[in-house]
């Protein structure tokens, strides 16, 4: 059985691409809209189960448009995930919170190539960050899924790791954890559909 729908955004402008993570009665969910003049992702949590919530929080604020974001949460550690194109083209930025949401750190750039990355996904498992996503930097008709990893809560990061490797697209990645094992899934077009 499901309980009725609660409405969580309230803002005029279109609300978009909504991630949901949950530790506890605590939720924390991500979207992006343009109530600001451009697309930046917002933040909000219930902290009884989806009962009553928090007032909506920007988490991006520059020129660019910050757009599907994947949030995932760990005890009072939050950690979200996007892409924008504030360096010239799309790249995956990340930030987090120590203390369940309240406060955030500055954003942390997490690709850096010639390529655009796209759609991220994060997952968590304890300190270490596990996170994946589809670039082009093999070329604009050879999308390919890549990851790299934090052992230490996002302090330092790992090296890109590439998954796929087919003269096709490999987009849209998910990823989730349970302990060491590491799951991802993603669509693929290698079989002509």
């Amino acid at each position: 059985t499901w309980g009725a729908d609660t409405r969580i955004s309230y803002d005029s402008a279109g609300s978009q691409h909504p991630c949901l993570s949950v530790f506890g009665t605590t939720l924390h969910v991500v979207w992006y809209d343009h109530r600001d003049g451009n697309l930046d992702i917002y933040y909000n949590r219930s902290t009884n189960g989806g009962l009553s919530w928090e007032i909506d929080r920007s988490l991006t604020n520059d020129s660019a448009d910050s757009i599907f974001p994947s949030i995932s949460v760990s005890g009072m550690n939050v950690h979200v995930a996007w892409f924008d194109n504030r360096n010239g083209n799309d790249e995956i930025y990340e930030k987090n919170s120590t203390d369940g949401g309240i406060n955030w750190s500055t954003d942390i750039r997490l690709t850096n190539n010639l390529g655009n990355s796209w759609y991220p996904s994060i997952a968590l498992s304890s300190s270490i960050i596990h996170i994946v996503w589809s670039d082009d930097r093999n070329g604009i008709t050879n999308f390919e899924i890549y990851y790299k990893s934090s052992t230490n809560g996002g302090i330092t990061w790992g090296p890109d790791v590439r998954l796929t490797d087919y003269p096709s697209y490999s987009e849209n990645p998910s990823i989730t954890v349970n302990g060491s094992i590491v799951h991802i899934v993603w669509e693929e077009s290698h079989d002509g559909n």
